[in-house]
């Protein structure tokens, strides 16, 4: 029998089995006041984290755009953010919400 667990998350009906969310809908009213609250999960804290970091990028990145000629080293420097910031969008576009990194 697999693990599952059911709570309230803000005002949605969530139920996990084996640690991956496989519903959630909108609480009735019974739920709300019967189900335990259920903290944030660490994969939305990391979508959130990732979309903050995908802002600040994009705000940087056009900074750097801005630059007329840049040096080797703003240029060595901008691949590996580049790099970085993709790795991000990329774990967004995939679900694959473990981490930041």
């Amino acid at each position: 029998m697999p693990y599952e667990q059911t709570g309230i998350d803000g005002a949605d009906y969530v139920r996990v089995q084996e640690g991956a969310e496989v519903e959630r809908r909108p609480a009735t009213a019974d739920e709300l006041l019967r189900l335990p609250r259920v903290p944030l999960s660490r994969s939305d804290e990391y979508a959130t984290k990732l979309r903050e970091q995908a802002l600040t990028a994009h705000t940087a990145n056009r900074q750097f755009v801005g630059i007329a000629t840049p040096t080797n080293a703003q240029n060595a420097a901008q691949i590996k953010a580049l790099t970085r910031q993709m790795n991000g969008v990329i774990r967004l576009l995939l679900n694959q919400l473990d981490g930041t990194d």
